[in-house]
């Protein structure tokens, strides 16, 4: 299901192929790379699930030119990381700023696209999207520990946002700091645009 929407380069038709993931965007040159995402430990813990894949918008990551190198130069960062360069990166890494200057930060738009097809071939689709991803997680955090504090609170141990929370309350609780989402459901592609 991984499609690319560069569809003359050999080397993303076979990555596509690869990955098995599709996932089309309304923007024409979309990348995609594979990312660590904490969703692929979380998620099956509170979901009977087979595979989670996390995948990343490559100009989520870098500057909108170089972005059709990302393909290419995803599995040579792979490669680096496994030798004495790693090192290296990791230490031009911590030079970096902390982070984006906060007009970036609230200028920056992000989306989630979550697919779920079951083993029926029912899918189920959902999309959040925001901004200023910076400040969402600081009211997010907020938002958390006044829920885990409340009376009656009764989940425990390490859990993922969707294990701890009713994930509907917390994004309907997320829409005046800009959240939107929707789902659809199923083959039938019942529609709900929440927020």
């Amino acid at each position: 299901m991984y499609k690319r929407q560069a569809k003359n380069d050999p080397i993303v038709q076979a990555r596509s192929r690869e990955n098995k993931v599709h996932v089309v965007f309304v923007h024409p040159a979309e990348f995609l790379v594979t990312n660590p995402a904490g969703e692929i430990v979380t998620v099956p813990r509170h979901s009977d699930v087979r595979n989670v894949t996390a995948l990343l918008t490559t100009r989520s990551a870098v500057p909108e030119p170089a972005t059709s190198l990302m393909v290419y130069g995803e599995p040579l960062l792979a490669a680096a990381l496994k030798t004495p360069l790693r090192d290296l990166l990791g230490n031009a890494i911590g030079r970096l700023p902390e982070g984006p200057a906060e007009a970036d930060r609230r200028a920056a738009r992000f989306t989630v696209v979550a697919v779920a097809t079951g083993v029926d071939g029912s899918v189920t689709r959902g999309v959040v999207r925001g901004s200023d991803v910076y400040g969402l997680t600081a009211v997010s955090l907020v938002w958390g520990a006044l829920r885990m504090a409340a009376p009656g609170y009764d989940r425990r141990g390490p859990l993922g946002p969707a294990a701890a929370f009713d994930p509907g309350a917390y994004l309907d609780e997320m829409a005046p700091h800009g959240i939107t989402y929707e789902l659809t459901l199923n083959k039938e592609e019942k529609r709900c645009r929440c927020r």
